[in-house]
C-alpha cells in the first residue's frame, strides 16, 4: 500500500512538473517578436519601468526610463547602450538574469517546487546557479510575476504587466546614433 502512495506522489510531481515546463516554455516561446512591460521593484529607490522585446533568441532589454540603457542579449554576449553618454559597452557573460527568457534554456530549468493558490501557481526553479521564482496565472496563461536569487541575494524581482507585440523598425534605433564602443570582449 505504502508503495502504491509513493508512485502516486511521484506520479503527480511528474505530471507538475511537466505542466510547468510546458506553462512557461508556452510563454516564452510565445514571446517571440513581442514585448513584455515590467515592473521592476527596486529595493533602494522606487520601482520603474522597463521593456524586454524578444527577436528570435536576441533579447532587449529597455530600462531607458530609469537610466537610459537599453542592453541586447546575442548568445553569450551582452551590449549595454547608453543613450545618455552615447556609449556602447560590449562584454561576454556565462549566465544572465535574462537567461531564462531565452528558448533554448528552458530544458535548463530545474523545478522543484509548484504551489497553486486559484489560478496562480507559484514555481521555484534552479538554473545553475540561480534561484528563480515564479507565478504564472493559468487563467490568463502569463507569467504575473519573476524573481531571481543569486547566493541568496535577490538580484532581480519584478510584476509582468502586460504583453504586447511591437513593431521590428524600433530594433534599428542604433543605426542613427554615433557611438564610442568600450568592448571588453576579448
Amino acid at each position: 500500500m505504502n508503495n502504491f502512495f509513493s508512485s502516486l506522489v511521484f506520479f503527480i510531481s511528474l505530471i507538475n512538473a511537466q505542466t510547468a515546463e510546458k506553462n512557461i516554455e508556452n510563454f516564452i516561446t510565445g514571446l517571440n517578436n513581442h514585448q513584455l512591460e515590467i515592473e521592476v521593484i527596486n529595493e533602494d529607490s522606487k520601482n520603474y519601468i522597463a521593456i524586454l522585446s524578444i527577436y528570435n533568441d536576441d533579447l532587449y532589454f529597455d530600462t531607458t526610463s530609469f537610466d537610459s540603457l537599453i542592453t541586447v542579449i546575442q548568445g553569450n554576449q551582452i551590449s549595454t547602450f547608453d543613450f545618455s553618454k552615447n556609449k556602447v559597452i560590449k562584454e561576454n557573460f556565462e549566465i544572465s538574469l535574462l537567461d531564462f527568457f531565452q528558448t533554448k534554456n528552458l530544458s535548463k530549468l530545474q523545478l522543484i517546487s509548484s504551489v497553486t493558490n486559484g489560478s496562480q501557481v507559484n514555481y521555484k526553479f534552479i538554473y545553475q546557479d540561480q534561484n528563480i521564482n515564479v507565478v504564472f496565472d493559468k487563467e490568463s496563461q502569463l507569467i504575473s510575476y519573476l524573481e531571481v536569487f543569486q547566493d541568496e541575494i535577490n538580484i532581480f524581482k519584478s510584476n509582468i504587466l502586460r504583453k504586447a507585440g511591437f513593431d521590428l523598425d524600433s530594433l534599428y534605433w542604433t543605426q542613427d546614433t554615433k557611438w564610442e564602443i568600450i568592448d571588453w570582449t576579448e
